[in-house]
């Protein structure tokens, strides 16, 4: 054989315990990795080497490294040898494997949140456990590894791995091998039994793999992680609970199922490789039999990067879904970029079954359709030239010409640490810059050659987004650190950070405002807030989405500005900047809206959703106009070509530029109005019309009431019901409905809020906690009055409490600690309670007065404010606790807590146990309530029901279904067998019957 270049220091790649690893090159142009190994070679057996060698050559398998060819020269020379001067032949041996173009998994593990994706994850453990597999089971003699860690698993460049250095120390003697002093294996992937008592067997092999799984699984940090929690169950439950978070983010439906059941099922196996003792450690054809039920149980499902098909098939071919009926392989290849000479034009009709619409042939769209595996994600368009900033999943960045389709790549892909995460273009200073992983940002001139300007750490980690000011020389960027805070960088000074924003929740998207050069706005989980930055402060916030804001966009109709907002909730919504009110919901998709678009030069407005479609809407009379469907897959994103009618929409599994056409290709219905009537219709259980005036005595509205001649902004009201019992049911349907969140002691009197607010009826007061971190205490006899007004957090308080018997209020706000205040005190702050995350829930125990309850995250928490200490934690759902509430059953102290994992889960407070699970929801669960005077438990949902169970015995009684949408809150009315049921729609007041508790079982 031949190899190119030598063994310079440029082209090293690595180094191991046997050898230094260079990149070479054979005649023919294939890539090699070329391990020289050590020189230190004396009393080495030649003979078997070879035969070892001869052995490693005829190893073939998908997931181990291949062994191409071995070098050797030899050298004469004298050396010392057992004391002795000897002349020796001194031979300088060479392996040749593939060459690995996606590097160690090393530099690819990272925690739940960040990282590869799950069905990545997967594909990368099923294929070092097959790799695993063929050693142990598949050769006779069979290999043990005996240093399986992520650096010796090597990923292609379809992230396909494949096992290296296994059973090196065999190409060696004996005494070779007790010469070198190097040890079996790597510290922490290490059994005990060989620690402690230097036993080899292919169970020390198992055990490393476990802890291989468990560092892809949860990051590098799994083991501290695993020592901090009571359980490896509770482990097991986090673990879980932080990937269900994220793939909520992308799946649903049979899906999601499947995944988090992969996760889970993979996670107790790693768990039982670590065992302590090696023979309660599973086999490897066990693991493999788990882990392939778990890839069928619902129908094979992709492993490869993707959300449709198996992109990556079991024998290394890609398969892409096209345009058209014929599919596309591709043998052994990633196509990440595409030459135009690579591309040819649909010359066909686009006749895919899932399309919503078939064109015409006299006003045929050009569709430029480039399937792709890892494709490029369109991110930002340069304002004079032809130009589409791109990037995708391993970081590379590229500026691809819409006019010639011809690529230039600016940044290649390299550590998982430097992974571009966010870029955009600086178009008048001819720059580029780029958000990584890695919490840097850097900048780069665009034109040849490249050159590097400035680099910088920004953020802790992982630079979400950045935008450039239309006019000044600034920057705005954001991470995916809870703890951070958004920055604003002048570049004319350096890049200094001249300005930092508190902000609540984490950014998906920010944007200045092409209006107002002092604004811009931010999409953060459920809303977009609107900043000023000149002031450093939130101007107003634009709530209204039932689920995660995506993306956002502006656009101008009269002269006006509005805001375009997608989410996760499969709507999109319209919003007049000026009154600060939602105009129109557009709704149709049938998945989540991942991001929406405004073209520049057209009244149209695009939404991109999971559902594959991208939908087009008149800007102006917000009617929907056209619908997209390519079959690539889920969309990822979407920008407009200024100066034309092309859009370049990225996919899942490919990009499309494609021309938007002048008529509409889909019918409509008559034309809507927008303003005349903006009252949205309800659907009620009754067939008469109920306002809120005929069943409520008084409502009083804090609203009017005025402070430093300014009106207090918020939703928050007491409603004193009449005590009419003639209707079973009292639907109140709303357009902007109040939220039931407390009930008078005495008085029959429900408070309704928008925000967070409670009753303290030994002082006839009620206390309100604000958005902007305040909390206001109000007497509720009127004339209303203001008692109290303290800035009691940085950010949106969330919850509040007040103490059954002591003068105590507890308090939690965004990004901060709770803190318990107490009004005989002037509302001192008297204790504070450092919590590790969003508080959802707050309640003191009404058994024990030291003691009080938090919702957060995924698990429940019970704190002793005495000692300031958290006591445990009741951990078992597997997404978001949203509510829990406290209960008795046989004069026993019992927990009921709710989850957007559509399940309520049953705690026995003296055991700290989960003794029932109820299921049967639809959705998430977004409420509970124990009901005070019967035996009587109730589930609020997203999926529009009310689901009544019996405490002592923890069966379904009924199911309530008033058709008013989701249900946000549930309040019961004591002394009465009657709830309160706030739902998105609307206000309900009815009578639990214990014989039928509601108007449908269904």
């Amino acid at each position: 054989m031949g190899y190119r270049y030598g063994f310079s220091e440029r082209r090293k790649v690595g180094k191991g315990a046997y050898g230094t690893v260079y990149k070479g090159e054979l005649k023919n142009g294939e890539e090699i990795a070329v391990k020289m190994l050590h020189n230190d070679t004396l009393g080495f057996d030649d003979k078997q080497f070879e035969n070892e060698f001869q052995n490693l050559m005829r190893l073939e398998h998908p997931n181990i490294v291949r062994l191409v060819a071995y070098c050797y020269e030899t050298q004469h020379k004298h050396a010392e040898y057992k004391g002795r001067i000897v002349f020796a032949a001194l031979i300088h041996r060479a392996l040749c494997f593939e060459y690995m173009p996606g590097g160690s998994l090393e530099n690819h593990l990272s925690d739940e949140f960040h990282g590869l994706d799950w069905p990545t994850r997967y594909k990368i453990i099923k294929g070092t456990c097959e790799g695993l597999k063929y050693l142990h089971e598949g050769l006779k003699p069979p290999i043990y590894h005996l240093d399986l860690k992520p650096g010796n698993i090597l990923l292609d460049k379809n992230m396909v791995p494949k096992l290296a250095d296994f059973g090196l120390s065999k190409l060696f003697s004996e005494d070779k091998t007790r010469i070198t002093q190097t040890p079996i294996g790597t510290i922490g992937y290490l059994p005990p039994e060989y620690i402690e008592n230097n036993i080899v067997s292919n169970k020390l092999d198992i055990f490393s793999l476990g802890v291989v799984m468990l560092k892809i699984i949860a990051g590098p940090n799994w083991r501290s992680r695993s020592v901090e929690m009571s359980s490896l169950q509770e482990f097991t439950d986090q673990v879980l609970g932080n990937w269900t978070i994220r793939l909520q983010e992308t799946w649903n439906g049979s899906s999601l199922d499947v995944y988090r059941q992969q996760v889970k099922a993979c996670t107790e196996i790693a768990l039982k490789c670590v065992e302590m003792d090696r023979f309660k450690r599973p086999k490897i054809v066990d693991i493999i039999n788990q882990i392939n039920e778990h890839q069928t149980l619902f129908g094979k499902l992709p492993i490869g990067h993707g959300p449709e098909g198996d992109l990556l098939s079991d024998h290394g071919h890609e398969r892409l879904p096209t345009h058209s009926h014929k599919s596309v392989t591709l043998e052994s290849s990633s196509v990440s970029h595409l030459n135009s000479s690579d591309i040819k034009e649909n010359q066909e009709d686009d006749q895919h079954s899932s399309s919503y619409f078939k064109e015409k042939e006299e006003d045929r769209q050009m569709h430029q359709i480039i399937p792709m595996v890892h494709p490029d994600i369109p991110v930002d368009v340069h304002p004079s030239e032809p130009w589409i900033l791109t990037g995708n999943i391993f970081g590379s960045v590229d500026i691809l010409n819409y006019n010639t389709l011809e690529t230039m790549n600016l940044i290649q892909a390299g550590s998982y640490e430097q992974t571009a995460c966010s870029a955009k273009f600086i178009a008048r200073k001819q720059w580029f810059v780029v958000g990584c992983k890695d919490g840097f940002i850097r900048v780069y001139t665009y034109d040849s050659p490249i050159q590097k300007v400035k680099r910088f750490k920004a953020h802790s980690w992982n630079i979400t987004c950045l935008d450039v000011h239309p006019i000044e020389p600034y920057m705005v960027s954001a991470s995916s650190s809870l703890m951070d805070k958004i920055k604003l960088w002048d570049w004319n000074k350096g890049w200094e950070c001249i300005k930092t924003f508190e902000m609540q929740g984490l950014a998906q998207e920010i944007k200045f405002n092409p209006k107002d050069s002092q604004k811009f706005v931010v999409a953060s989980i459920l809303n977009a807030q609107v900043w000023n930055f000149r002031s450093s402060r939130c101007e107003f916030t634009l709530s209204g989405h039932g689920s995660l804001v995506s993306s956002f966009d502006y656009f101008t109709r009269g002269n006006q500005l509005y805001i375009i907002t997608g989410s996760l909730d499969k709507t999109a919504k319209i919003w007049d900047c000026q009154s600060r009110t939602c105009v129109q919901t557009l709704t149709g998709h049938m998945d989540c809206v991942t991001c929406v678009c405004s073209h520049p030069d057209l009244p149209i407005l695009l939404t991109g959703s999971n559902d594959e479609t991208v939908r087009l809407w008149n800007s102006n009379t917000f009617r929907l106009e056209d619908v997209l469907d390519f079959e690539l897959g889920k969309v990822t994103a979407i920008v407009c070509l200024k100066g034309s009618k092309r859009v370049a929409i990225g996919h899942d599994a490919g990009l499309v530029i494609t021309e938007i056409g002048q008529q509409p290709l889909v019918s409509h219905g008559p034309e809507d109005k927008l303003l005349s009537d903006q009252h949205q219709k309800l659907r009620s259980y009754s067939n008469e019309a109920v306002t809120l005036e005929s069943r409520l005595k008084r409502h009083l509205n804090l609203g009017h009431i005025q402070e430093n001649q300014e009106e207090d902004h918020h939703n928050s009201s007491c409603l004193k019901d009449k005590g009419e019992d003639s209707a079973v049911h009292q639907i109140i349907p709303m357009e902007r409905p109040d939220f039931p969140i407390d009930v008078h002691p005495s008085e029959p009197w429900v408070l309704t809020s928008n925000i967070a607010a409670k009753l303290i009826a030994r002082k006839q007061w009620l206390v309100v906690g604000h958005q902007d971190g305040f909390i206001k205490v109000y007497t509720y006899e009127s004339p209303a009055q203001q008692v109290k007004r303290f800035k009691a957090h940085p950010l949106v308080i969330t919850c509040l409490d007040v103490h059954p018997s002591e003068p105590y209020v507890l308090s939690a706000g965004t990004m901060d600690s709770i803190k318990l205040w107490d009004w005989n005190k002037g509302w001192e702050c008297i204790k504070k309670f450092e919590m590790p995350g969003q508080t959802y829930e707050l309640k003191f125990n009404p058994k024990d007065e030291h003691r009080f309850a938090v919702a957060y995250l995924l698990n429940t928490q019970v704190w002793n404010f005495r000692s300031s200490r958290h006591e445990f934690t009741l951990s078992g759902h597997q997404s978001l606790v949203s509510s829990f509430d406290y209960f008795t059953r046989s004069n026993q102290l019992y927990i009921i807590t709710g989850s957007l994992d559509n399940t309520a889960k049953i705690w026995d407070c003296q055991s700290r146990t989960c003794v029932q699970t109820l299921t049967g929801h639809m959705d998430g669960i977004t409420c509970v309530c124990s009901h005070p005077d019967l035996p009587i438990l109730l589930t609020g949902s997203n999926d529009e029901t009310v689901r009544v169970w019996n405490s002592n015995t923890f069966k379904l009684e009924g199911v309530l279904d008033f058709e008013l949408g989701k249900v946000i809150s549930i309040a019961c009315l004591r002394g009465s067998k009657r709830v309160v049921i706030g739902h998105h729609a609307g206000l309900v007041i009815t009578e639990i019957r214990c014989e039928q508790p509601g108007p449908s079982n269904r």
